[in-house]
């Protein structure tokens, strides 16, 4: 098994072998923490030979996935953008054999910008008190904790951003827009036939515009978020720590 898809694996010259149940791999490169070659295998095998086999079910001629979470198409109104700064003081500290610490990274700022979007009527976000420039801060000696400082402000901006999307403006609509209502045969979303009491107006309720002709479904999932995203740059990576 090994020298029918080794290629496929890994380009390393090292010896490899397989477990035949799952084709999970190990080499013969040695680690200081993790078993390698044969040893890790017997070890995993210990594991993965308690599992029964997969039977991969395919499904029935005919049947199809279709696309039904038509709540999520819906652009949030707001969002926030955010990152930190840190300082790297040098430091010396060796633990175990092979990791030495040479910095401590202590967050020196931050930054964060409150996003709305085009639809989103700017005396509402005035009205309830929402910066919509770049809110920085910077650490010194009377303002030590940055992380802690940052979590107060971004609950109390949330929770400005909370009452705003309680707003609910009344539906104003045009002539126009009554007649394309009227003339309006399937869901604008799910484009699913409509007449009667399953179609349904949609507004943005921050600024009372009509939106689209809906069946009662789609309407039912287009709902004012309850949450409001929060994107780090680099979270995933440094900034997480």
């Amino acid at each position: 098994m090994s020298r029918l898809i080794r290629s496929q694996k890994t380009s390393h010259t090292e010896s490899i072998v397989f477990c035949k149940r799952c084709f999970t791999s190990f080499d013969d490169r040695r680690h200081t923490y993790k078993l390698s070659g044969m040893k890790a295998l017997e070890q995993h095998k210990l594991i993965c030979g308690t599992h029964k086999p997969i039977l991969p079910v395919m499904p029935k001629d005919g049947d199809c996935v279709k696309f039904n979470a038509w709540g999520n198409t819906d652009r949030h109104p707001i969002v926030i953008y955010a990152d930190f700064e840190a300082l790297l003081p040098k430091k010396y500290e060796e633990k175990g054999g092979n990791t030495r610490i040479i910095n401590n990274h202590e967050a020196m700022s931050y930054g964060f910008l409150v996003k709305a979007s085009d639809d989103v009527p700017a005396s509402l976000l005035k009205e309830h008190g929402i910066p919509t420039g770049p809110v920085i801060y910077r650490r010194n000696e009377n303002k030590p904790h940055v992380a802690k400082h940052f979590l107060g402000k971004i609950v109390e901006v949330g929770k400005k951003i909370e009452k705003l999307l309680k707003t609910n403006v009344p539906m104003i609509m045009t002539e126009d827009e009554e007649k394309i209502f009227s003339e309006c045969k399937e869901c604008n979303l799910c484009k699913r036939a409509v007449e009667g009491v399953d179609k349904v107006r949609d507004h943005n309720h921050l600024t009372g515009k009509f939106r689209y002709t809906l069946c009662l479904g789609c309407n039912l999932k287009l709902q004012q978020p309850k949450f409001i995203p929060c994107y780090f740059h680099n979270l995933s990576n440094y900034d997480s720590h």
